[in-house]
């Protein structure tokens, strides 16, 4: 039973008995299997057997279970709608006409498999059968009687099958030839259906009381243990021993093993040593070229020293130069950026502006590189949106030879316009630009004397970056050498710690070569004692079969026997 449901993936309910069942745990075991079927809708078997029926009452709730599908009275009105509550859902999806407790009536019907083991020596077995119609109108009936010689060969097969296949491989391994494809199960199954035989001849003979199939299987499956635990020990007895000839055998080998492993430590020694030898001498090449590059990396050093002040001699003068006309560039940008926009909106407007105001635009014109000087273009510029920005952001740099001489002539042609005093009167907008052009050309006047020194400066400076390179290059040469001359020292320290491992492994060889013959002419005579149980053990194993099959039908048939039973038996 518990084979079939488990091949069908159904659960198993059965009853939990104890000291004080009664027939209210039944009903909560009988409950627990109609939930699972009729509300879950699961396949589910109830297996009851012939010992549980300890109340007449449980066998007349499963008539009526089997009968119609339900058990009258066994739930309360509360426990029915709550046990119904989840079912309406699934009946109105599946449309079932019915009611919700007739929908599960018919789940119960349909999921729930009740099988019922029963034991026709029971005295009551006859009444019960008499009483309980369903048992008979609603259940396919098994009658289990004595077995056919068939069924009793299936039983030891299929418990013993894995068991002597592997007993076969265990023999098979142990012999000197390789077997055919199929062959070690052709051979276990040969043997198999010997002990079979063997099995069932003896099972025969026993008393009619105990020649039933409850006891050949308890009888095959006391011979399953025996059998195991019989082989398991064999096996592990020769594994021993098996070990015990390994170790012999690899003490045989071992002294050949050992004179080639001094001889190979030899040649290693040499080796290592000439490569010691070779270390040494890279060492000192290496440490030679690293003195050399520490000597270049000061040198350079030095020139970036000596550079680097001759840099900041030649900035310092640029920056001393710049520094008188700087503050005045400054405060012209400044009063440019104090400009009101209804100012230039006021220059704009002018049909023809004055001389002094047509001066200072053109000179703004011309420093920010507009050769178009008329009064149109002049008003176009002042018109441009963020022309104020524009005017603060213009580099005094980007100012040309020609322009800076054209816009000197200007101001020298017609000094009044760009005197703060006269173009004032004549524009408050106009004189901030005026003081802005004015000291962006002395600016750029300025510029022009330091062009050589800021020339010299560049020229310095790309010198030193050359000389910062090439002490960069020489620094990461330098350390390279000194890493690589710790490399060597480690390698050579390695290499000389690997030669002294070599001569302390050959010293190691040499005694473990000389114990190994020692141990050898020790333990000839204890090889010979050992192949002679191995020996023994085999023949031992060949006959377990047969010796098991009389140990499992003594502990089967005869364990409850008296003593003279058991001899007359085994005299048999």
């Amino acid at each position: 039973v518990t084979l079939a449901a488990y091949m069908l993936r159904m659960p198993i309910h059965t009853l939990t008995m104890g000291r004080d069942y009664n027939l209210k745990a039944f009903k909560v075991d009988l409950k627990a299997a109609l939930h699972q079927a009729g509300v879950l809708g699961e396949p589910t078997c109830l297996l009851i057997e012939d010992h549980n029926l300890v109340d007449s009452s449980y066998l007349e709730m499963i008539n009526s279970l089997l009968a119609s599908g339900e058990v009258p009275g066994l739930y309360s009105p509360e426990e029915l709608g709550a046990l119904l509550a989840p079912l309406n859902e699934e009946m109105v999806s599946e449309g079932f006409a019915g009611g919700p407790f007739a929908y599960f009536v018919s789940r119960v019907a349909r999921c729930l498999h009740v099988v019922l083991v029963m034991d026709p020596l029971n005295p009551s077995f006859q009444l019960r059968c008499q009483s309980n119609p369903a048992l008979f109108t609603k259940c396919a009936v098994q009658w289990m009687g004595t077995w056919s010689t068939e069924g009793m060969e299936a039983v030891p097969k299929m418990l013993l099958s894995e068991l002597f296949t592997t007993f076969r491989k265990a023999i098979t391994v142990r012999g000197s030839v390789s077997p055919e494809p199929g062959a070690i199960e052709q051979e276990a199954a040969e043997q198999l259906s010997a002990v079979c035989r063997d099995l069932i001849a003896v099972h025969q003979t026993a008393d009619d009381g105990l020649a039933t199939p409850r006891v050949f299987v308890q009888f095959c499956k006391v011979y399953q243990d025996i059998f195991q635990q019989k082989h398991n020990f064999i096996l592990e007895q020769q594994r021993r021993l098996e070990q015990g000839l390994s170790k012999l055998r690899e003490a045989e080998t071992s002294v050949d093993v050992l004179s080639k492993d001094a001889e190979q430590k030899k040649k290693e020694l040499q080796v290592k040593q000439a490569q010691a030898d070779e270390a040494l001498e890279d060492i000192s090449r290496n440490m030679d070229k690293a003195s050399e590059q520490k000597k270049e990396v000061k040198s350079v050093q030095e020139r970036i020293t000596k550079e680097s002040q001759e840099m900041a001699a030649k900035k310092a003068e640029i920056e001393t130069q710049l520094s008188g006309i700087q503050p005045i560039l400054d405060a012209a940008k400044e009063a440019v950026n104090c400009i009101k926009s209804e100012n230039l909106t006021e220059i704009r407007s002018l049909k023809m502006p004055p001389d002094p105001i047509r001066d200072v635009l053109e000179g703004v014109l011309c420093v920010m590189g507009i050769y178009d000087t008329s009064w149109i273009s002049m008003k176009r510029f002042l018109g441009q949106r963020g022309v104020k920005e524009r005017i603060l952001s213009f580099d005094a740099k980007e100012i040309s030879t020609e322009i800076r001489d054209s816009v000197r002539n200007l101001i020298d042609s017609k000094p009044n316009s760009f005197k703060p005093e006269v173009i004032r009167k004549a524009s408050v907008a106009a004189a901030p630009l005026a003081e802005w052009v004015v000291a962006n050309i002395e600016y750029a006047s300025v510029l022009t004397r330091v062009g050589p020194l800021q020339a010299e400066l560049d020229k310095l400076e790309k010198n030193l970056k050359r000389s910062q390179e090439k002490l960069e290059k020489a620094d990461k040469q330098s350390r390279h050498l000194e890493s690589k001359v710790k490399e060597i020292k480690k390698s050579f320290q390695q290499m000389t710690a690997e030669a002294e491992r070599l001569q302390k492994g050959l010293e190691s060889a040499e005694q473990v070569l000389g114990a190994a013959q020692d141990l050898l002419s020790k333990l000839v005579g204890e090889k010979t004692r050992w192949d002679l149980q191995q020996t023994e053990l085999n023949q031992t194993l060949e006959g377990l079969p047969k010796l098991s099959v009389l140990c499992a039908a003594f502990i089967a048939y005869l364990g409850s026997a008296p003593e003279d039973a058991r001899a007359s038996t085994m005299a048999r």
